[in-house]
């Protein structure tokens, strides 16, 4: 649509195309990756049983808002039992209420450092809210009042705990507000403020329900690297949303590394510098990559299924997003992340520890493929390639001894779908097409009145119905194919 004679017609035109170019793209992601579309079709399921919220106003409005802040999160949590769930959930919230005061460049260091370092005691003050931060978290803040309500609600040992872990966090990140991130020790420092500590807070809370063993009390070294791994992915991947901040910019690159390649962090955003500042992304990924023999170590000694889920699904999602980082100079231009399908088939088939090592080890080869496909000259070629075979390694070594393990599908093995799958993907494809072409019969299937007036998004729904329906018969011919000469 060129006619600018009509700006509204044009402006809906614009957002039509790229509608068009978004459904696209993504209906190309699942014919190229196809054993991922049952685990996003159980992971839609699983977000809609997220949304379903506890009628109690105040648990009502935390899982609301965890559903807003992290939908990933808010469908992990839910896998929880219902004793530690509620504990874990207003935990996060507490924390990101914290976050959002030291996130928030609008307020002054004077009244930002002071409500840092008092934050914790706001749990207790039923009357305490303020405005501040950005999107949902405007909510959080002005709502924070209800949080307290559940925080005051729980088992007096979790509130110890939440407490206890917000205090220590909002001194670290008073500390660290007048201060650049310097040296490597000083990142460390922060990441351990940060993420750490969020790391000790939920193994004690393991432990403090009785799911796991009182083992969790004593493990604050593995629980903290397990948090320095996580943090660590985010602040490389968040580079250029970092550096673009205003009114001003906050960095937790350490200068120790990044002064090795520029003499300003931002110069990495310039094409012309984007040798350097690859060499410098890769160092940083790095010394992230160093944390993962501890926080293998501690996923170990996990034997709650639902708690093994919640702590290791982030850990896979962050070594895959440091292997789409890798070698990667998009981190300093856009955004760099995992696809959706591929999150979506690593929390639809893991179960346990055997399935991480399995996960682990598959990224930590991409790594590695990328890492041999380097120039030999490059200075951190063969630091990666030899963590990297330390992952292999240790996670081999730990797949071998399983001897319940079985080959099944995941993101190593990557087994043909069945053709029941296919079947139900064929039903499920005419159903949609039913309901793009409006057919009578949709009616009665989606308990709808369709009207017979068709309009842009019906036409492009229209083309992905042909698209799925006739992607669904292929499939199944050559899965039956594939069978018959099998």
């Amino acid at each position: 649509y060129t006619d600018l004679s009509n700006p509204h017609e044009y402006f809906r035109a614009l957002v039509v195309n790229r509608s068009l170019r978004v459904i696209m793209g993504k209906l190309a992601d699942l014919l190229r990756h196809p054993d991922e579309i049952i685990p996003m079709l159980g992971m839609a399921v699983a977000a809609q049983k997220a949304k379903r919220l506890p009628q109690d106003p105040s648990l009502k409005f935390c899982y609301d808002m965890l559903n807003k802040v992290s939908r990933s999160f808010a469908v992990v949590i839910q896998q929880l039992p219902e004793r530690l769930r509620d504990a874990i959930c207003v935990f996060y919230l507490v924390l990101r209420a914290l976050d959002t005061v030291e996130d928030d460049m609008a307020l002054d260091d004077k009244v930002k450092i002071p409500l840092l370092r008092c934050f914790h005691e706001k749990s207790r003050d039923r009357s305490w809210s303020m405005s501040c931060g950005y999107g949902h978290y405007v909510a959080l803040m002005e709502n924070y009042q209800l949080v307290t309500d559940v925080f005051l609600s729980l088992d007096h040992e979790y509130q110890r705990v939440i407490e206890d872990i917000c205090k220590r966090m909002g001194n670290g990140m008073a500390d660290f507000i007048p201060k650049e991130v310097k040296t490597v020790e000083e990142y460390n420092l922060y990441c351990h403020y940060v993420a750490g500590l969020v790391g000790v807070g939920l193994s004690q809370l393991f432990a403090s329900s009785g799911l796991e063993s009182k083992e969790f009390f004593r493990l604050d070294d593995t629980a903290n690297e397990m948090g320095l791994f996580l943090q660590k992915t985010n602040i490389i991947r968040d580079y250029l949303e970092d550096i673009v901040e205003e009114p001003a910019p906050r960095m937790f690159w350490p200068k120790e590394i990044w002064g090795n390649y520029a003499d300003r962090l931002d110069e990495f955003k310039e094409a012309e510098n984007a040798d350097r500042a690859v060499e410098c992304l890769n160092h940083m990924i790095a010394n992230a990559l160093s944390h993962v023999g501890k926080c293998l170590e501690y996923m170990s000694k996990l034997k709650d299924p639902s708690i093994f889920a919640f702590c290791g699904i982030p850990q896979v999602m962050a070594i895959g997003t440091l292997e789409a980082c890798f070698n990667n100079h998009a981190v300093f231009t856009g955004v760099v992340k995992m696809r959706r399908g591929e999150t979506a088939k690593i929390m639809w088939f893991m179960r346990d520890h055997t399935d991480l090592c399995v996960l682990f080890r598959h990224y930590a080869k991409l790594i590695a493929a990328k890492a041999i496909a380097m120039k030999a000259s490059d200075p951190h070629r063969e630091e990666i390639l030899e963590i990297c075979s330390q992952i292999e390694e240790r996670t081999t070594a730990r797949i071998e001894a399983d001897t319940t393990y079985h080959r099944r599908a995941s993101l190593e093995d990557d087994a043909p779908l069945p053709l029941s799958t296919r079947v139900l993907f064929l039903i499920v494809s005419l159903m949609f097409g039913a309901y793009a072409f409006k057919l009578e019969a949709a009616q009665n299937i989606f308990g709808v009145l369709l009207q017979h007036q068709y309009s842009a998004v019906d036409y492009i729904n229209m083309f992905i119905a042909i698209v799925l329906v006739l992607y669904s018969i292929i499939s199944i011919v050559e899965r039956l194919t594939a069978i018959r000469y099998d």
